[in-house]
């Protein structure tokens, strides 16, 4: 029985070790899809604030959010493809997402070794994770700015008309109050205008 005590306790930190690198990874891969998620969120946030129509957007969509999934290494390892593209793949947010996801969902290190040649897993892996928490950051706050932009040009843009409109209305009631012969005093202007302003006022909301 003492025999077997060093063995237990070798067995024990081996079990210890294993435990600390499936944590590890289980942290890599939670990292990677939070990040390279909220990266996306806000590419379609820039996209949504930019594009002004519904059909223009979803032509859009594809070119974005579909093509980098051919040059990722999603379908077939990066360095299958041509030199070129594989050089524009280790550029590609989700080239380090997916290898980043398989390094900690099936604790294989064959896509980080194909991004960064290095020998040390770890390494790779913070060095890919680097990079999509870089994305995230950049695209969540160029997404912010410009749909702070939109807003604040959108309501100036919606003052602007109203008060046009406004305008409009106003003259149009003066003629139409001098093509009946109504315009007995500037109140009734007064009123007719508010009346169709608040009309105005309900359609714009």
């Amino acid at each position: 029985m003492r025999e077997l005590g060093p063995v237990r306790d070798q067995v024990d930190l081996h079990d210890s070790a294993a435990f600390d690198s499936a944590a590890d990874h289980r942290d890599r891969f939670v990292a990677a899809a939070v990040l390279f998620t909220t990266g996306m969120y806000g590419m379609a946030e820039i996209l949504a604030s930019r594009v002004p129509r519904q059909e223009e957007y979803i032509a859009r969509v594809p070119a974005i959010a579909i093509l980098p999934w051919f040059l990722a290494g999603a379908l077939f390892p990066i360095p299958a493809l041509r030199s070129f593209l594989t050089w524009l793949a280790k550029f590609l947010p989700l080239t380090h997402a997916l290898a980043l996801m398989r390094y900690g969902f099936a604790s294989g290190s064959t896509g980080l070794h194909a991004i960064w040649g290095l020998a040390d897993p770890r390494v790779m892996a913070a060095l890919s994770l680097a990079v999509v928490e870089a994305f995230a950051l950049l695209v969540t706050a160029a997404s912010i700015s410009v749909f702070s932009r939109s807003a604040v040009g959108g309501s100036a843009g919606a003052c602007e008309a109203y008060e046009a409109g406004w305008v409009t209305i106003c003259r149009h009631v003066r003629a139409r109050l001098h093509a009946h012969r109504r315009l007995g005093s500037r109140r009734d202007l007064v009123r007719e205008c508010e009346a169709e302003r608040v009309l105005l006022r309900e359609r714009l909301r």
